[in-house]
């Protein structure tokens, strides 16, 4: 980071992950690279002189400051070169002449990435959320369009927007920079209390907590159960209600996760909602026998004392997207997997 650093948030740290409750070692290489984590040091920065796209990409003389993009190494080239050259030579050329301006966006956090916005925005939104009204937040224009955005931003002392419309490219003077807590998926026990807290202090916790819960994904436009007509029937023996998130408010689903003591769900960004789930709330995540990378709700369960556990499903892949794949579901190894987490149900 080229910036100033005005204040550490974490000094950097190992975080110490245990092994899923029904963890069996022919399925240790899903979960090997994920038990030991090491978070950098994170803070506040500010950044000089510096243009910014309405991706969130911050270009410091001529060159992307890696720290507010998320992707792979071998992705990030595109950022030095073919989306550079767009930016600067085809968008829209604009200077911010406003209120001092603090960025929380990252390229991954939308319009169809609100799994990121929740990890790696509302979790640095936390850190600074004491002092925020000072700040006009900087947001992509799909802010405006989205609700679920604006919902979630309504719980921080948010008091000024500058939205940056498409194909535009806009010059800070000055620009305030919290840095990410950790690499996308990873967290920081003391940050989450943080962001738990803030939510938790306008949303009452259940008096009564006892709802099976399914989210499915039918709704989505990638990602799916194939087999979920047979998935559902079976849940419906053990009282599972199916949920589709994207009927429900910011608000709505923290609170439908609040209530559960029983989440069941393929991996997708509905899960990021475990992060305010209650202590001890058992999980079943469906998730692809080949996947070795997206263990972000694995990690979150970790990081908020869940009670995890997964099954590894047969996936085909829909795309070279290391998440983009359909899975199906072994019925025989769904029961077991239901009994294991010891679900309330009647008979």
């Amino acid at each position: 980071m080229k910036g100033k650093l005005l204040k550490i948030f974490y000094n950097g740290t190992v975080i110490q992950n245990q092994v899923p409750a029904n963890f069996k070692e022919k399925d240790s290489n899903l979960f090997e690279n994920d038990l030991t984590i090491h978070l950098p040091q994170s803070g506040l920065y500010i950044l000089k002189n510096v243009f910014v796209t309405n991706l969130g990409v911050i270009y410091k003389n001529l060159v992307a400051e890696k720290e507010n993009i998320i992707c792979y190494d071998l992705d990030f080239k595109k950022y030095k070169l073919k989306y550079f050259l767009k930016s600067f030579l085809k968008f829209r050329k604009l200077k911010y002449t406003g209120n001092k301006a603090i960025i929380i966006f990252d390229n991954y956090s939308g319009p169809n990435g609100f799994a990121h916005w929740i990890c790696d925005g509302l979790t640095r939104l936390a850190e600074v959320n004491d002092r925020l009204s000072e700040y006009t937040v900087i947001v992509p224009s799909y802010f405006k369009e989205q609700n679920i955005y604006s919902q979630s931003l309504n719980f921080f002392n948010v008091t000024s927007y500058h939205y940056l419309e498409n194909d535009t490219l806009t010059y800070f003077n000055e620009l305030y920079f919290p840095s990410h807590i950790g690499d996308t998926g990873n967290f920081h026990p003391d940050n989450i209390k943080k962001l738990k807290s803030i939510i938790n202090s306008q949303i009452e916790s259940p008096e009564l907590r006892g709802k099976n819960i399914y989210i499915s994904r039918a709704k989505a436009n990638r990602r799916f159960v194939e087999n979920e007509s047979d998935v559902v029937e079976l849940l419906n023996k053990y009282d599972f209600e199916v949920v589709y998130m994207e009927d429900h408010s910011f608000t709505e689903q923290i609170k439908i996760v609040k209530s559960a003591l029983n989440i069941i769900s393929i991996h997708g960004a509905a899960l990021t909602m475990l992060m305010f789930a209650e202590e001890g709330t058992a999980v079943l995540e469906l998730r692809s026998e080949t996947d070795r990378i997206n263990n972000m709700y694995f990690l979150i369960s970790n990081v908020c004392k869940l009670n995890y556990s997964y099954l590894a499903c047969k996936s085909v892949e829909q795309a070279k997207a290391a998440n983009n794949f359909n899975i199906t579901v072994n019925m025989e190894d769904l029961q077991k997997a239901i009994e294991f987490m010891k679900p309330t149900y009647s008979s």
